[in-house]
């Protein structure tokens, strides 16, 4: 009896297996595709920099979210741009203040513009008597380290005033430069960002030794330079007491913009870009609040899950309520979800017709086609193959079955009004 139950239950069986099946195969081709990171490299400049804390502080909120985030540490900041273009790169994220040519990095997005970040032209002691830019002419500059964007920047701000590699001894000390290797090598005029990574060249700011020079230049240069904004170092930046500068000094800046490879996938940017806001939106004597993040720099096309949060303030709930691999698959999972719905749907409603029809008409006609041959086989002399005996089977067990439930029918058969 129970070899009858079973062949009943058959058909249903597997059908369920086979669709869990497909639904379980279905789920982990999504999980395995889906381009959720686990860990994001973000490429910056060395210790000590603004970009370096800000990716420091944007790791410790994006943890919390379920991703990692590795910091990649370069004075070659030029060429992190690259390295985020690049498929064999492990860098993810990075910052970039340069001039950027969209047509060679097509697969960046742009993350939105964090900050306004001012340099400064300042003079060591030896250089007492330039008093503006155009004196630095046929003096000996720091630049920045080579190959970083500080250098690049600084090189085209003066090449606006005449001053290039010709006329002046560019230098190009590493931010591993100490206080003697700046004055073995004779410097006159430091340039300078409001988070220099050496320290002693914030402590002579802070002190008057390093003296600003102003830029009042700095609004003509933007019509020039793209990447040149105006900004103005505050009175008492350095020091409150005594305060320095003593009065605001006109300079040069550059706007600061993460940007992203378009490998990155939308958990990620939503947990990145939520660390942004709340990093850069309170403001900073360079900027106010609510000022950053935005689409400033216009030079590489806006991520569109950053201009979605950024507009709205709101992440979509399975981002903000589910595990990232799960977030990232959750519109791949929900179209399953309503196709196997629709699949269930469809078996309750014709799926029993079928069945009917298959019981009812085509069975005895396939069961009398199969015992015709048997009765052929056995009128020749022949014996009933394996086959043949496991069909049999088959058919007894299903007219047993049905002669019990007939059965039962004619016990209750005089209960009939």
């Amino acid at each position: 009896m129970s070899r009858v139950r079973a062949v009943r239950r058959r058909p249903v069986v597997l059908l369920v297996t086979a669709g869990a099946l497909v639904a379980a195969f279905v789920i982990i081709a999504l999980l395995s595709t889906v381009g959720t990171d686990r860990t994001i490299t973000v490429g910056t400049g060395p210790r000590g920099t603004l970009a370096y804390a800000s990716a420091e502080r944007i790791a410790q909120g994006v943890a919390e979210r379920g991703i990692d985030i590795e910091i990649l540490v370069t004075d070659q900041t030029s060429d992190l741009i690259n390295l985020l273009a690049d498929p064999s790169s492990p860098v993810d994220v990075t910052f970039v203040s340069e001039s950027v040519d969209p047509a060679a990095y097509p697969q960046v997005d742009s993350l939105g513009t964090v900050y306004r970040l001012p340099y400064i032209f300042a003079t060591w002691p030896a250089g007492q008597s330039i008093t503006s830019v155009a004196d630095i002419r046929g003096s000996r500059i720091d630049v920045g380290p080579a190959g970083s964007v500080r250098a690049d920047f600084i090189e085209s701000v003066l090449a606006e005033f005449g001053i290039t590699a010709d006329n002046t001894t560019f230098l190009y000390l590493p931010t591993s430069a100490t206080r003697e290797d700046f004055e073995a090598a004779g410097v006159e005029v430091q340039s300078t960002d409001t988070q220099d990574a050496r320290p002693f060249i914030l402590d002579a700011l802070a002190s008057g030794e390093l003296r600003a020079i102003p830029v009042p230049e700095a609004g003509a240069l933007n019509s020039r330079l793209p990447s040149a904004q105006v900004a103005e170092i505050p009175y008492g930046a350095f020091s409150l007491s005594p305060p320095l500068p003593t009065e605001p000094v006109p300079t040069v800046a550059q706007l600061v913009t993460i940007v992203a490879n378009d490998r990155l996938s939308p958990a990620s940017v939503y947990a990145i870009v939520q660390e942004l806001a709340s990093e850069f939106s309170p403001g900073t004597a360079y900027s106010q609040p609510g000022e950053f993040p935005n689409f400033a720099d216009r030079q590489l096309p806006s991520n569109i899950y950053a201009v979605e949060y950024y507009s709205s303030g709101a992440v979509p709930w399975q981002f903000e309520n589910l595990p990232p691999v799960l977030a990232d698959s959750f519109l791949g999972l929900l179209v399953l979800g309503t196709l196997l719905l629709l699949v269930a749907s469809i078996y309750s409603i014709f799926l029993p017709d079928v069945y009917g029809l298959w019981t009812g008409i085509l069975r005895p006609r396939s069961e009398e086609k199969y015992l015709a041959a048997m009765e052929k086989s056995l009128a020749e002399g022949r014996e009933l193959s394996p086959r043949d005996q496991s069909r049999l089977e088959k058919i007894l067990g299903q007219h047993e079955e049905r002669d019990r439930m007939q059965a039962r029918a004619e016990r209750l058969r005089p209960h009939l009004k």
